[in-house]
């Protein structure tokens, strides 16, 4: 640390001529003048010392009959005496200065992490439908309103988290289908605090396997068949007196795992007639600079090819890891094709369709669905083919509601307030 700190000083590297080394340090000691890299040379030594202790040798090198050569001059203070007169390298320093605290308030990088099924350039494109694009001030930023908004109008996106870091914004999302939404739609209740009570009620049919009621009256015990909709759950604690009436009832949060029996039906078809692309091996690249409101392109253009991919290689330019900046340098690739038509064989049309069901099994398995039995087959046809059918499983399949109030609690409520009357 204290060399560390030395090293941001203003300090001069010398040279000491003299017979009397031991002497001349000794002296520095004396008067708390603190050398450090010191270098023992025959007709004395090399040493760095602070601008306020140099300027406190005089004496020392008066006594012992010495001789001070200076070698370099190092320091931030040093270096702006020397550059005192060159106005424009201060003015370019505090300009400098300006513009990146100006960058600093806006944002030049939109970024999305988790998303699968929507892809960034389309959510890109759905933020700046809605007003937040590359270059928005900081201020305006509401990254609440954001992760509202996109659970809102995106049902199977069921968890966004938005933040600001440096000058970029991060999006992190879920995204859940099927039978996986269900077993996730309990935990966005719980986020959302729909009240102060709640009930659970199912999300699938099925047979109730197996319930632990923590907190509630459980309405349902294990090998009850239940509906969707239906309350498991209530949030509606009875309190009884001696003659086993009720005597009063207050509301609760309820909470409990559970396990419903229940089928899930699967469907996906795959058309065998397709398209697919035959590369030329022609291609060209071209290189650019990449600004907010326009792309500067270098080099020749050529004419472009009646069927091509385009692959676009950017990189943002970033100092310390997150501060970006409005400029970015890119690479575009073209590469010529011709559109052929194919047909899946057999084996291959099976293939797809089993690899998107074992995907669809495993994304199952890790939402806590247990696989009890999978009843689905492929059936061909000279179009398409088919992959139907039922999986059974046991799934957490339910959701916090408003709590229910039963009617005879409603009818015993008016009563009561008649009665008050």
């Amino acid at each position: 640390m204290w060399n560390q700190r030395r090293l941001m000083d203003n300090y001069v590297v010398v040279k000491v001529i003299t017979d009397t080394k031991e002497r001349f340090l000794n002296l520095c000691r004396h008067r708390e003048l603190a050398p450090w890299n010191i270098t023992s040379q025959e007709d004395g030594f090399i040493a760095n010392f602070s601008k306020t202790d140099f300027m406190q040798l005089r004496d020392i090198v008066r006594k012992t009959d010495s001789k001070v050569r200076v070698i370099k001059k190092k320091g931030i203070g040093f270096t702006l005496f020397k550059y005192r007169k060159h106005y424009s390298f201060f003015a370019g320093i505090l300009i400098s200065i300006g513009i990146l605290y100006t960058l600093s308030l806006f944002v030049w990088d939109i970024s999305f992490e988790g998303n699968i099924s929507y892809t960034s350039s389309f959510l890109l494109k759905y933020l700046n439908d809605k007003g937040i694009i590359v270059g928005t001030r900081i201020d305006n930023v509401d990254c609440e309103e954001i992760e509202h908004m996109i659970r809102s109008d995106y049902s199977d996106i069921t968890w966004v988290a938005a933040k600001i870091t440096g000058t970029s914004l991060v999006i992190s999302i879920k995204e859940n289908d099927g039978a996986i939404q269900a077993v996730d739609n309990y935990s966005e209740a719980v986020n959302n605090n729909i009240s102060e009570s709640r009930d659970i009620v199912a999300t699938e049919n099925g047979i109730i396997h197996s319930i632990i009621t923590r907190n509630g009256t459980p309405k349902v015990a294990v090998g009850d068949e239940v509906s969707s909709g239906q309350v498991l759950v209530s949030g509606i604690v009875e309190v009884y007196d001696d003659f086993g009436s009720v005597a009063s009832t207050y509301n609760v949060k309820a909470d409990a795992d559970i396990y419903i029996d229940t089928t899930v039906n699967y469907y996906d078809e795959l058309v065998l007639k397709h398209e697919i692309k035959n590369y030329t091996g022609r291609k060209k690249q071209d290189y650019y600079i990449d600004l907010p409101d326009y792309e500067i392109f270098m080099g020749l253009h050529f004419g472009k090819y009646e069927e091509y991919d385009t692959v676009m290689e950017v990189y943002p330019i970033v100092i310390g890891g997150s501060f970006f900046l409005p400029i970015r340098v890119g690479k575009k690739t073209t590469r010529e094709y011709k559109t052929e038509t194919a047909i899946y064989t057999e084996s291959e049309a099976t293939q797809i369709l089993e690899e998107k069901l074992n995907t669809y099994i495993n994304e199952l398995k890790q939402n806590n669905v247990q696989i009890l039995e999978s009843n689905i087959r492929v059936t061909p046809n000279e179009e398409l083919y088919k992959c139907e059918g039922t999986i059974h499983v046991l799934m957490p399949a339910y959701q916090y509601s408003e709590v229910t109030m039963p009617e005879n609690a409603q009818d015993s409520n008016k009563n009561q307030q008649l009665t008050q009357s």
